[in-house]
């Protein structure tokens, strides 16, 4: 299998209808190592913790093990601990984030 993969938690997080990519969750993801034998897919990880041992930290690790492209890479949640990092982007952040989804509100009314 090739082409984009999304990982989620639940399958109710992503419906696979909402999409015409693979949507699995990371449990499957993790459990399955001969699922991609065939293809090296591009991975989206939308799992609701990136934390250290969560099952989001290691979806990508062994994404990035497994030789498969995956965002957010290992490094760049290591670096999201970081919060002195980005912090001065926040407010900026949370503006665009919130126009943003007032857009997609308005659009879906319409």
């Amino acid at each position: 299998m090739t082409g984009w993969v999304i990982l989620v938690d639940q399958p109710k997080d992503f419906p696979n209808a909402d999409t015409p990519h693979k949507v699995i969750t990371t449990s499957e993801y993790l459990a399955r190592p001969r699922l991609f034998d065939l293809g090296r897919p591009k991975l989206i990880n939308l799992s609701r913790s990136y934390a250290y041992q969560s099952k989001g930290y290691y979806a990508s690790l062994l994404a990035e093990a497994r030789g498969h492209r995956v965002v957010p890479t290992v490094e760049t949640m290591l670096e999201l601990r970081e919060a002195k990092l980005y912090e001065r982007a926040l407010p900026e952040l949370e503006d665009e984030l919130n126009r943003c989804a007032r857009n997609a509100d308005s659009s879906r009314a319409s």
